[in-house]
């Protein structure tokens, strides 16, 4: 953690950003830093698809299909297990394995269809969590977004959470983000 921080202010400095305007603009800032940063740590390519984790900051369901948007890019849908294998594997390969990330995935239209927001298909291919969905939280919010993260010998598994919540992203594009 200690690391993210004095990276931050390093980045901040470079580009002349304030501490404060990254807290109420931060949108603005990394993309800048993602245009700039094609070798970016968190970023990979498979099958074609570009993605981006990003895991500096959290936010809720909207929030990130915001900033994705921002930077040109989606948030995650995925579509195959070699697809959800992969980016499990690079969640773990860069010790982000504790984190959730939330996937374009909701449930919005109340009929019990899962969609990928990102490209309005139904979803296809799933891996759920054993018991999940289960549609409802311990607080009595209705779950109709989709995370993943690693559970345990479980793997890179899917749950649903409500949509308020704060978590991790993963944006992705078919085309290089610029």
């Amino acid at each position: 953690m200690l690391f993210k921080a004095v990276f931050l202010l390093f980045v901040l400095n470079i580009f002349e950003v304030k501490p404060e305007e990254y807290e109420n603009e931060h949108h603005e800032f990394v993309s800048a830093v993602l245009k700039k940063n094609k070798s970016d740590p968190n970023r990979f390519t498979f099958a074609g698809k570009h993605y981006y984790v990003a895991n500096i900051f959290t936010a809720d369901f909207y929030k990130a299909i915001q900033f994705c948007r921002q930077q040109k890019m989606q948030l995650l849908s995925i579509n195959s297990k070699l697809e959800n294998d992969r980016i499990g594997r690079f969640i773990e390969d860069n010790g982000m394995s504790r984190g959730h990330f939330w996937t374009s995935a909701s449930n919005h239209g109340g009929d019990g269809e899962w969609v990928w927001l990102s490209t309005g298909q139904n979803i296809v291919y799933t891996n759920w969590y054993p018991g999940e969905p289960s549609g409802i939280s311990r607080e009595n919010n209705t779950e109709n977004c989709i995370e993943a993260r690693h559970f345990g010998s479980h793997g890179f598994t899917w749950n649903d959470l409500p949509c308020h919540l704060k978590a991790y992203f993963i944006c992705e594009s078919n085309s290089d983000c610029d």
